[in-house]
Order: structure tokens, then C-alpha cells, then sequence
């Protein structure tokens, strides 16, 4: 998204705005190129990883309805409409869409979709995105999970901070402390290193 704008914001450079088009036009043009610099470098300053976990924490206390429904707004952005039922979990249609409403789809899956936890674990092992230190996990990264150690990737959440004491403090979707896998809820959870298949970190600009 950064690079787009920093694009548009190149186009206009060296144009005779007035004489093209006159002053009031002129102005309106002027405003929106100040306002595709002034976007570019605030996610040239503050992040894209920083930009990941805020738009995700706005979403904390979202729940699907009626329980147990899978009916939740994410799945409908995913899918298209309304859904309802046990085919559709969405732990990882929340770390989808929350990708997508960033402008920044290319850096999960490679844009494209996918609802299995499975499918992004072997994304970003052949993408070589893991980190190979479960403990060097850093804010913006994709953490996989395996809640009952059967080897198997069974939900996604986004890392906030690393809490340096053999856990991390993340955003969930379809989360809840009745069933870490399956509750429900967008919520900040905080989990150990020891429940983590892997950590996978998008390419991030730096």
C-alpha cells in the first residue's frame, strides 16, 4: 500500500496543475496528493506490523451470532455471504480479512484464501517465513497453535508483544476461554511457548 501511494504521489510531481486544469481544481488535486504522502509515511513511520495489530484489536469482543453459529462478519467478507454452521471455523478468516482490510492481502497466503491453519503452517515453511526460535516471536507475526500436542495446526492468532517470559500476548479470532480453538470471540489472549507449532512472519517492508 505504502508503495502505491508514494506511486501516486510521484505521478502528479512536476505538472502545471494550474495551467492544466485551473485553481480550484488545482487545490483539490494538491490535497490529494498531501494526502496520499501524508498515509504513505505514516506506514513508512509507524509500521506495517503495527498497523496489523491495531486494525485486528478493533474487532476484540466481536462474536459470531447465534453461538455456535460460525455466522460472523469475517466469514461473510471470506465466503461472500452469510454462512452458518460446523464447516465454517474462523480463526483464520479473521487473520485473512484483517490482512485485507490493511490493503496488505499480498503478505498472507500470498493473497490468496484459505480458512486452514494447516494450509498457512506449510505456506510459510515453504515460503521459509518461520522463525526457527520460538521465542524471538515479534509484534505483526502469525503464530500457529496446537493446543492438545496432537501435532497438528489447529488455530492462528496474531502476535501484540512478546512478553519475554515464555509467553505472548495475542488477538484470536473464534476464540474463548471456555475453547481456545472454537469460542466464538475475537479476543487478547495470552499463551506459552510450549502450545506453538510455529511462528510465521509476512514479509513486512523495513
Amino acid at each position: 500500500m505504502a508503495d502505491e501511494l508514494v506511486k501516486m504521489q510521484d505521478q502528479f510531481s512536476g505538472l502545471d496543475m494550474g495551467a492544466l486544469i485551473g485553481g480550484p481544481l488545482k487545490a483539490a488535486c494538491d490535497a490529494q496528493i498531501m494526502m496520499a504522502k501524508a498515509t504513505s509515511d505514516f506506514i513508512q513511520h509507524v509500521g506495517m506490523p503495527d498497523m496489523i495489530v491495531a486494525q485486528a484489536k478493533k474487532f476484540e469482543g466481536v462474536k459470531e451470532s447465534p453461538a455456535n453459529s460460525n455466522n460472523v462478519i469475517f466469514n461473510t467478507h471470506y465466503y461472500g455471504h452469510e454462512v452458518e454452521g460446523a464447516a465454517y471455523p474462523w480463526c483464520c478468516a479473521f487473520v485473512w480479512d484483517v490482512f485485507r482490510m490493511c490493503g496488505a492481502s499480498k503478505l498472507f497466503y500470498d493473497g490468496q484464501k484459505t480458512a486452514l491453519c494447516a494450509a498457512v503452517e506449510s505456506w510459510g515453511k515453504n515460503k521459509q517465513l518461520t522463525i526457527s526460535n520460538k521465542s524471538k516471536g515479534k509484534k505483526g507475526d502469525l503464530v500457529i497453535f496446537d493446543f492438545t500436542h496432537s501435532r497438528r495446526a489447529c488455530h492462528i492468532g496474531i502476535i501484540i508483544k512478546n512478553n519475554n517470559d515464555g509467553t505472548y500476548t495475542t488477538i484470536e479470532g473464534n476464540t474463548g476461554t471456555g475453547n481456545n480453538s472454537n469460542g466464538g470471540m475475537v479476543m487478547k489472549r495470552t499463551r506459552s511457548i510450549s502450545l506453538i507449532r510455529c511462528i510465521i512472519r509476512p514479509k513486512y517492508a523495513t
